[in-house]
C-alpha cells in the first residue's frame, strides 16, 4: 500500500506531505484545491509522462515521491531487485518498503529514482503497475497496458496455455539465436568477400608494376642515394681529384702523376726486377685511370638524378 506521498512544486501545490492509512482514504476539496495535482504527481511517480507545464510557476523543478510497502513476494519487489534498486538479501519477509520518486525540470528534463537508485521511467512504470491501479471515470489504466492484457489472458488460459506458452518461448528463443547467427555469418561473409576483392585489386596493381627480384633493395639504395646526393657528389669529385687532379688546378699533385714519376724512375734503370716493378706500376696506373672514369660516370649519374 501507499503509506506516504510527498509533493513539491507541482501545479498549485507548493510543498505537501500526504500520509495514507489502510482501508479507504478520501480526498475532498473545492475546485482548484489541488486534487488533480495529487493525481498528476501520482502519475509521475508511476512512470507516466513528466510534463514541464506542471512545474509550479517560478520554481526550477517539480518533484513527487511515494513510500510504498509491498509483500516480499510481490512482482514489484522482484522488478526492483532486477533493476538493481534492491539487493536480494535485503528483502524483508514481513513487507518490503520501496521509494518511488520522480522530478521534472522547468526545461522538460525528468529523472526517475527507485529506492535511491536512478532508473529509467519505464522501470517505475513496471514496478508501479504491480502496486497501484488508477481508476478514472471512463477507463481502467492498468487494462490499457499491453503487458497487463497479456498476463490476464495467460492466466485465463490456465495450465495448458502456460505449457504451450513455454514451448513457444523455447521455440522463439531458438529461432532468435539462429537468426542472430545467420546475420553474423552473412555479415562476416560479406566482409570476407570485400577483403578478398581488396586483396585481388592490390595484387593486380602489384602485377602491373612488373617488379623484379631485389628491386625493393635497389629502390631503397636509390632513395638513400638521393637523400645524400650532395655528399656523394662531393666525395666522388674529391676522390677523382686526388687520383687524377683538379681540372681547374693542373699544378695540384695527384696519384697518377706520382705513379708515373715512380714508373719512369724505375724504367730508367736496366734491371729485370725494377723493370717488373715498373710494369706493375703501369698496371696500377691503368686501374686508377679506370677508377677515375667510373667516378666521372658516377658523378654524372648523380647530376642527372639529383636536384
Amino acid at each position: 500500500m501507499i503509506e506516504e506521498i510527498r509533493i513539491t512544486d507541482v501545479g498549485v501545490i507548493d510543498d505537501a506531505s500526504l500520509e495514507l492509512s489502510p482501508g479507504l482514504n478520501v480526498l475532498t476539496g473545492e475546485t482548484g484545491a489541488g486534487k488533480t495535482m495529487i493525481l498528476t504527481a501520482l502519475a509521475m511517480i508511476l512512470g507516466g509522462k513528466a510534463d514541464a507545464s506542471r512545474v509550479r510557476v517560478g520554481s526550477p523543478k517539480a518533484s513527487a515521491e511515494a513510500v510504498v510497502t509491498a509483500s516480499s513476494g510481490s512482482p514489484a519487489v522482484a522488478r526492483a531487485v532486477e533493476a538493481g534498486a534492491l539487493e536480494e538479501e535485503e528483502r524483508d519477509a514481513d513487507g518490503q518498503e520501496l521509494i518511488l520518486a520522480r522530478t521534472v525540470s522547468a526545461g522538460g528534463r525528468s529523472r526517475a529514482v527507485l529506492s535511491g537508485r536512478t532508473v529509467p521511467a519505464t522501470v517505475l512504470q513496471e514496478v508501479g503497475s504491480h502496486l497501484v491501479a488508477v481508476h478514472g471515470q471512463t477507463d481502467q489504466l492498468r487494462l490499457k497496458s499491453p503487458s497487463a492484457q497479456r498476463r490476464a489472458l495467460d492466466r485465463f488460459g490456465g495450465k495448458e496455455l502456460a505449457r504451450v506458452k513455454g514451448l513457444y518461448r523455447e521455440a522463439y528463443e531458438t529461432y532468435e539465436r539462429a537468426r542472430r547467427r545467420h546475420e553474423e555469418i552473412s555479415r562476416t561473409s560479406r566482409e570476407r568477400k570485400l577483403e578478398a576483392a581488396q586483396l585481388q585489386a592490390a595484387l593486380l596493381e602489384i602485377d602491373e608494376l612488373s617488379l623484379q627480384p631485389g628491386e625493393d633493395e635497389a629502390l631503397k639504395a636509390d632513395a638513400m642515394r638521393l637523400e645524400n646526393v650532395e655528399g656523394l657528389r662531393a666525395a666522388g669529385a674529391e676522390a677523382s681529384a686526388a687520383l687524377s687532379g683538379h681540372e681547374e688546378s693542373v699544378d695540384a699533385p695527384n696519384a697518377l702523376e706520382f705513379l708515373e714519376a715512380a714508373r719512369r724512375s724505375l724504367e730508367s734503370e736496366n734491371d729485370p726486377t725494377l723493370a717488373q716493378l715498373s710494369q706493375r706500376l703501369s698496371a696500377v696506373a691503368a686501374e686508377i685511370n679506370d677508377i677515375v672514369v667510373d667516378l666521372a660516370a658516377f658523378v654524372t649519374d648523380l647530376d642527372a638524378e639529383g636536384p
